[in-house]
């Protein structure tokens, strides 16, 4: 079980429309022993909208950042502090 102060983050995911690309995003929670996040996917022509708000440290939610924005395919990765309006 996670102790501690967690705090919600929210990912916005620019990528190819691959779907090993989806699983390799989704997959880095799970290679860091993380709870499963909210998600939700738009896709739009060749480029999918991956959206993403988990509850984590800001350790974890800095080394996600960093992995996503690396990975071959991803257009952009953006990371904020908090939950958007609407979620």
């Amino acid at each position: 079980m996670r102790s501690g102060l967690t705090q919600p983050y929210q990912f916005s995911v620019t990528a190819s429309a691959e779907s090993g690309l989806l699983c390799r995003v989704i997959g880095i929670f799970g290679q860091l022993q993380l709870p499963a996040p909210r998600l939700s996917v738009e896709l739009a022509d060749d480029l999918m909208d991956i959206r993403i708000t988990a509850s984590l440290y800001p350790a974890e939610a800095d080394c996600i950042h960093r992995k996503v924005s690396t990975f071959v395919g991803v257009v952009d990765a953006q990371m904020v502090q908090g939950e958007l309006a609407g979620q």
